[in-house]
């Protein structure tokens, strides 16, 4: 019985640094499987995503999805803590049935994804996000959780300072996988 090899994922479809190192992580440590397990992660290897990174669960019967960890900057960009928080408190209802269904297909069809989604506070300053979703299986289940990032696109002044009270989602897609050699400096 052969076992199935993924191909990396192209790590230039992310447009902010840290999070072409988690998915050059997340591919190193998935050694062309369609996944890595949770306990294949390296928290030192991802040292300098970790206030970034968060951790989703999808509800066992409904299409809910909810932090399960939410890192230091979830609470220096949201003025609160996160974990244990359902995704959908953060979006417009259309939005949330997006965001659903680009989760479920993380959780359903292992397939990576990214969103671009505009941060909003009750001033109405905004700024920009990107975020990634990757699926991690969960040790000795066949549970699969989300391991993701959010990461500003740019740092205003205020951010940090004026919390992002709702986020409007821009755009939505796949990351699809890797049509040259992966780099390995992107994981040294």
């Amino acid at each position: 019985m052969s076992q199935t090899h993924f191909p990396r994922l192209d790590t230039g479809q992310a447009a902010h640094p840290k999070s072409r190192r988690l998915i050059a992580l997340w591919d190193k440590w998935r050694n062309r499987r369609a996944a890595p397990t949770r306990s294949s992660l390296s928290m030192t290897e991802m040292k300098d995503i970790l206030p970034f990174l968060m951790i989703i669960e999808r509800h066992p019967v409904r299409d809910l999805f909810s932090f399960r960890l939410a890192g230091t900057a979830w609470r220096k960009f949201t003025g609160r803590e996160m974990t244990g928080t359902s995704l959908a408190t953060l979006w417009s209802e259309q939005d949330a049935k997006q965001v659903a269904t680009c989760l479920g297909n993380v959780v359903a069809k292992l397939q990576p994804q990214k969103i671009i989604a505009d941060g909003s506070t009750e001033s109405g300053r905004e700024t920009s996000f990107e975020a990634v979703f990757l699926p991690v299986f969960v040790d000795g289940r066949k549970t699969v959780q989300i391991l993701g990032a959010l990461l500003p696109l740019n740092e205003p002044f205020w951010l940090g300072s004026q919390p992002i009270t709702h986020f409007r989602l821009i755009s939505a897609r796949s990351l699809s996988q890797s049509q040259t050699p992966h780099s390995s400096e992107m994981v040294s």
